[in-house]
């Protein structure tokens, strides 16, 4: 084994704790996802590459596999490839997430008032709203019919 490639598995080693850390996970959380041992997570994450199998179903669970594999996130060079200032892209998800929630949540009406919003439990439909909202605000099409396409997902949800 050469230097190169054990410095590149190390890379995929520390790449798989840093993302895990990212989505606020424990090595058990991971382990039961996958039906392994919390050990041989943390051998993944220290020492031996995740195999290819396991990292496919954990890009399932939200990981960034092109990040565990390369140290590059997979959105941030297609970001700089268009030409987009990058400071207001971050800006415009940042609001499009707040106001995606806010928008499930009001649009849900009494249901949420009574039981609270449950982020996890609606996380699909606020990620499907802020991809809405973020559209039309790259775009600059923010119209009514943003609202009332928001309104038709949670409809659907």
């Amino acid at each position: 084994m050469s230097i190169e490639s054990t410095k590149s598995d190390l890379n995929v080693c520390i790449n798989l704790r840093v993302e895990r850390k990212r989505l606020n996970l424990k090595q058990s959380d991971v382990a039961a996802f996958l039906g392994m041992s919390s050990k041989q997570i943390g051998r993944w994450e220290t020492k031996t590459p995740i195999p290819s199998d396991k990292l496919a179903a954990l890009s399932s669970q939200g990981f960034d596999c092109m990040f565990i594999l390369t140290g590059q996130r997979a959105g941030l060079s297609t970001i700089k490839s268009t030409g987009i200032d990058v400071d207001y892209a971050v800006e415009a998800a940042a609001k499009s997430a707040g106001e995606a929630i806010k928008t499930v949540y009001e649009l849900r009406g009494s249901e949420s008032i009574i039981n609270g919003l449950d982020a996890v439990k609606n996380y699909k439909t606020i990620i499907k709203a802020a991809e809405i909202i973020m559209r039309a605000k790259l775009t600059g099409e923010v119209t009514s019919s943003t609202i009332s396409d928001i309104a038709e997902l949670i409809k659907s949800s």
